[in-house]
């Protein structure tokens, strides 16, 4: 997947309103800990199954093992996962979904989730 939304200091001096609208949608795409946990996975993985994401996003929520972890939580998170968080990231341009195999892909997030995923992402997940 070609990096669309790339924000580099120089767009952000010279921004468009496209570009300013762009930046938006990747904060937006930011603002919940859920996308940001699974932007944590996708980024040590590149691919996982909507049902793995879900069910490690849980054992983080929960502070308990992926095993441990009851199986009417991990598939309410997963339908939330499904039509909630996963369009919003791949929307912003930062995640690739596949609905028949229920596969999400991260190839080459944009500079600015980068950033964030270097700096920021182990307050999001406990291990």
């Amino acid at each position: 997947m070609a990096n669309k939304w790339d924000t580099t200091d120089a767009e952000f001096s010279t921004s468009t309103v496209d570009e300013r609208d762009r930046i938006d949608a990747l904060f937006d795409a930011l603002s919940s800990k859920r996308r940001r946990q699974l932007l944590s996975l996708l980024r040590d993985e590149t691919r996982t199954s909507v049902a793995d994401a879900a069910r490690r996003i849980a054992a983080w929520e929960s502070d308990r093992s992926i095993d441990d972890v009851p199986r009417e939580r991990a598939s309410a998170l997963e339908i939330e996962l499904v039509h909630v968080h996963l369009p919003k990231l791949r929307d912003a341009g930062i995640v690739e979904y596949d609905g028949r195999s229920r596969h999400a892909v991260m190839y080459d997030p944009p500079d600015l989730v980068e950033r964030y995923l270097d700096r920021w992402a182990s307050r999001d997940r406990p291990d």
